[in-house]
This record gives C-alpha cells, structure tokens and sequence, in this order.
C-alpha cells in the first residue's frame, strides 16, 4: 500500500470536487427530482476522510 502524502491528499480532493461538481450539474439538469449524486459524495467523501486519518496518523508517527 502506497503512503499517503499532503500532495496526494490534495490532489484526490481536487478531483473530488470537481468531478462530484461535475455530476452535481449532471443530476440536476437530468433528474432534479432525485439527487443520486449524493451516493457518490458520501461514498467518496468517506474514503478521502479514511485517507486523511491515515495522513494525520502518519505524521503523529514521525
């Protein structure tokens, strides 16, 4: 398993949003009256938190 750096962390939220941007505007123009979109930030946004404890325990370490 690769270790988890600032750099690395900050590059999965930059897709995070703008990819998760990107299907907001895709679900609201296709089916406003259902947000499925909401799947994919939760499911996303709990792994980048599991990254970010991973990245915070890291430093602690050192």
């Amino acid at each position: 398993m690769e270790k988890i750096t600032k750099a690395k962390l900050l590059r999965e939220l930059l897709y995070y949003v703008v990819i998760c941007g990107f299907l907001a505007v895709v679900n609201w123009v296709t089916s406003p009256g259902t947000w499925w979109v909401l799947w994919v930030l939760g499911g996303w946004g709990v792994i980048l938190l599991l990254q970010l404890g991973e990245w915070l325990i890291g430093r602690e370490e050192k």
